[in-house]
């Protein structure tokens, strides 16, 4: 795909490739070394015999990139570091991305049943002060007792929506929007709704989109992944570029023990076009859908109606 768009557009193929940079060097900062050095050698695996893509990488300051290059070239010259294992997969991300029970039977029955009852599942702040860990050392949240105070309410607000619908065959659509500065916490409270509404909301569909690509796939998608890392139960569900599905041992579970069906479940990253705003039509799911917009004053007007 980068060599196609090289052909015709090399401005945008090599922003392609520095948002594949940014995004390695966002999981480094963030400790996931393991998954980041696959991802580096599936992405330089793919572009070794493009000399001009080749040339982009090498002369952009990524040294985990560069190191990979090495390897690449050394493995392909019948070489192989000492302390790197055979390859044995085409596209190694793909194995390191399946997800597994990650308690035993016992523990996992006790998970499931705690954030599906009714006093965690109807109420956002508690499914967040649950899922998270917040205080305890050794963590990110180490120096965070919970949500701010304006994250708080808005959870709330939420929780005594579900309850006043509680019912209801006519119910109302939950609708919020909130004004405010930059850096308190806006990317994390949709990171919240979002694994919230995966977690509680079986077979429910999500949709999350933001003011532009850049912000969708560096900002906001990367605090998704951050959070749902720190999730309790975050080996349910398995993360690729712009989508979060359950996992296959949890689907099969659903589906065999509840009846409930899957095909619809889970997180999509969707861009939005003006000239195109058909692609937010049509989107229903009796399970449950939410639509959130990051840095939402970008978008475009008829992009709310089709949604709406």
């Amino acid at each position: 795909f980068l060599a196609e768009v090289m052909d015709r557009d090399e401005p945008r193929a090599i922003g392609l490739v520095r948002r594949v940079a940014a995004y390695l060097e966002t999981q480094l900062a963030l400790g996931r070394e393991d998954l980041t050095t696959l991802i580096a050698l599936w992405f330089v695996e793919e572009i070794i015999d493009d000399e001009r893509l080749l040339g982009v990488v090498e002369a952009m300051p990524v040294p985990l990139m560069h190191a990979e290059i090495r390897e690449a070239k050394g493995w392909r010259k019948g070489r192989r570091s000492p302390n790197r294992p055979a390859r044995t997969t085409r596209c190694p991300i793909q194995s390191a991305s399946v997800q597994t029970v990650k308690y035993s039977p016992e523990d996992e029955m006790e998970l499931m049943s705690r954030l599906w009852t009714p006093a965690i599942k109807d109420d956002p702040l508690k499914f967040v002060l649950f899922t998270f860990p917040w205080g305890q050392k050794g963590t990110p949240l180490e120096h965070f007792a919970g949500p701010r105070k304006w994250q708080r309410e808005v959870l709330q607000n939420l929780a005594d929506h579900i309850k006043a619908n509680q019912g209801r065959v006519d119910y109302d659509t939950f609708r919020m929007a909130t004004s405010s500065g930059r850096g308190i916490g806006k990317s994390a409270l949709v990171s919240w709704l979002v694994i919230w509404m995966l977690t509680t909301r079986i077979g429910s569909t999500t949709i999350v989109s933001a003011n532009s690509e850049a912000q969708l796939r560096s900002v906001t998608w990367a605090e998704i992944t951050k959070w749902l890392s720190m999730s309790l139960n975050s080996h349910w569900f398995e993360v690729s570029a712009t989508r979060v599905m359950p996992a296959k041992w949890l689907t099969e579970l659903v589906e065999r023990d509840l009846k409930m069906g899957t095909r619809y479940w889970g997180v999509e990253g969707r861009l939005w076009s003006a000239e195109n705003p058909d692609a937010y039509a049509g989107v229903h799911n009796f399970d449950g859908v939410m639509l959130i917009y990051d840095e939402a004053s970008g978008i475009d007007e008829t992009i709310w109606s089709i949604a709406a």
